[in-house]
């Protein structure tokens, strides 16, 4: 198992018992919807790197070049998105100021 399906994994596992956690003492208003979104997110990208990385095992197992090509596409396609979310977190700086002040 590699390193990116294992990291998905525990990734997944935690943010699917934080989010369990968590219902069991907020109430879903919107300020409250700040604390939820997080593992909802965090759940989608354990997802997203357990299939990535069980993509690049498999590839690199049966050395097929669909598979691994696969799996570049999804690594480059992580980390444009990383770096769009970071472009984002910066010039919507206030956005997380108001939110930082409900919380």
């Amino acid at each position: 198992m590699g390193f990116h399906s294992l990291l998905g994994v525990v990734i997944l596992g935690l943010s699917a018992y934080l989010w369990w956690d968590s219902q069991n003492y907020l109430d879903l208003n919107e300020v409250d919807q700040y604390y939820v979104t997080p593992f909802i997110v965090l759940l989608i990208l354990g997802g997203v790197m357990t299939i990535v990385g069980f993509l690049g095992c498999c590839g690199a197992v049966r050395e097929s070049s669909c598979l691994l090509g696969t799996y570049f596409l999804f690594c480059v396609t992580m980390c444009v998105a990383c770096g769009a979310s970071l472009f984002w977190a910066i010039h919507n700086e206030q956005t997380f100021c108001s939110a930082k002040e409900n919380i």
